[in-house]
């Protein structure tokens, strides 16, 4: 998929390719593996504005004169024209992001005793790379004939950001299905599920480019440098069964139950059981139903009662978390590290439970 952007100058390009192979082998009998993986990049450069270090449409709308035109006599930038639509002509300020997404599935397929028991497996692994350049330079334009002057004196600039997430999830789980006679009908399942999140990121910005076309840090001399960082990880571990029984497909009966523990709780408050069961009564099934098929083909009452859970929190809510800033009053010719009271804990945070 290629876009072009809407830009005649330094435009906002869209670009993703994907590619994609899937395959299964069948090993045994009783046992097949199968393959699911993809890879997608996706590139976009958004072209920035110097003058007020963003987007440029309020550039535009406010500054964007009509009359004033956009090059001298000479070929230079006006300062109208430099402080608008100038970054875009000069075309060297924007940023650029990549995103990475590398996903794959492994599936293991096994039946036993004429399929009446299977045991199936899916492993998921799934890396995200989301990688944004950012630079920024100066942008001449001139009022005087043979002086140059520029914009952007204070965004002279590179930025680099890299965040990576790593993704894991495991569910193994088994089935048994027989029907006893003609009246009996059982299912059985019963399983685990594992999930692992890790997130990642590293900033660093540094002023002071030695020349315009530069894409190293290294080419960044200035003395302002900031650095950025992030890190999270959560886990999710659960267990989970189900059964089904029906007596001659007229009454029905399922019972669920989940146990599910979260990285997201306190160690105390961690876990969760969240069971479920239904009952149902296929009326049609009866002696003494005597209504035509052709009219109503099914006919079922069905009650259940259960309990869910959801845990979609963020990662570190039951923990105090400081944040660290640079101070703006200099003491003894520094800017010390400042940081705040946290907020207020909440008291016996756990899995949220509907019924």
């Amino acid at each position: 998929l290629n876009q072009d952007g809407l830009f005649k100058y330094n435009s906002d390009d869209y670009d993703m390719k994907n590619i994609r192979a899937r395959g299964s082998v069948q090993v045994f009998p009783w046992l097949s593996i199968e393959n699911n993986a993809d890879y997608s990049i996706m590139n976009y450069h958004n072209p920035i504005n110097v003058g007020e270090g963003g987007g440029i449409w309020r550039n535009i709308a406010d500054e964007g004169k009509p009359t004033m035109p956009i090059f001298n006599p000479d070929g230079s930038l006006t300062f109208a024209a430099a402080y608008t639509v100038g970054d875009f002509i000069y075309g060297k300020n924007g940023i650029d992001t990549r995103r990475q997404v590398f996903r794959n599935i492994t599936g293991l397929r096994t039946n036993f005793f004429n399929n009446k028991f299977r045991v199936n497996a899916d492993f998921t692994f799934r890396n995200t790379n989301n990688n944004i350049e950012q630079k920024r330079v100066q942008v001449p334009y001139s009022n005087t004939r043979g002086v140059t002057a520029y914009v952007g004196t204070t965004t002279n600039d590179l930025l680099f950001d890299n965040r990576e997430t790593q993704y894991l999830a495991t569910n193994i789980y088994a089935e048994y299905e027989n029907r006893f006679g003609n009246d009996h009908y059982l299912k059985a399942m019963a399983g685990y599920n594992y999930e692992q999140s890790t997130y990642n990121r590293i900033a660093v910005q540094r002023n002071g480019i030695i020349f315009e076309d530069a894409k190293d840090l290294n080419l960044a001399l200035g003395q302002s440098i900031s650095t950025g960082g992030g890190y999270e990880q959560w886990a999710i571990l659960g267990g989970f069964s189900r059964l089904n029984y029906s007596y001659k497909d007229r009454y029905l009966l399922e019972v669920n139950a989940r146990y599910d523990g979260s990285s997201k709780f306190p160690s105390n408050q961690r876990y969760g059981f969240f069971p479920s069961v239904s009952a149902g009564w296929r009326i049609n099934k009866e002696s003494f139903w005597n209504v035509s098929d052709k009219l109503i083909s099914d006919f079922k009452l069905r009650g259940s009662y259960g309990s869910l859970g959801n845990g979609n929190i963020a990662s570190y809510a039951f923990q105090e978390i400081f944040n660290i800033n640079q101070s703006g009053v200099i003491l003894n010719g520094v800017r010390p590290q400042t940081t705040r009271i946290p907020a207020v804990l909440p008291d016996g945070l756990t899995w949220e439970t509907s019924t």
